[in-house]
């Protein structure tokens, strides 16, 4: 079982996924379980805040691996043309969307 609680699904090739978001509530976590399975991972944000901060569940170590493995594109999701721009063309297999409104 690895550190965040994932286990491995058999022999699974790496698959290109994205998410919008990833660095608050679920998609933090979301977006490690699947680094840590191998995936290749972009989170899209706006770019305001750092895509990557150490979380209580991180060592320095799966932190850094972490850091190192996740890709960025900065991109406002309201912005539908610059969206296609973005994302067209990268082959992605896997994505999810994370919003929240209060």
């Amino acid at each position: 079982m690895g550190q965040y609680g994932t286990e491995s699904v058999g022999n699974i090739s790496e698959i290109p996924c994205a998410s919008a978001g990833g660095t608050r509530f679920i998609g933090v976590y979301l977006a490690r379980q699947l680094v840590e399975q191998g995936h290749d991972v972009t989170l899209l944000t706006r770019g305001k805040s750092p895509v990557t901060q150490q979380i209580p569940d991180d060592t320095d170590d799966s932190f850094a691996k972490y850091e190192a493995a996740v890709k960025h594109i900065a991109c406002d999701r309201k912005d539908a043309d610059a969206m296609k721009e973005k994302l067209s063309g990268a082959g992605f297999q896997g994505a999810s969307l994370w919003s929240w409104r209060a």
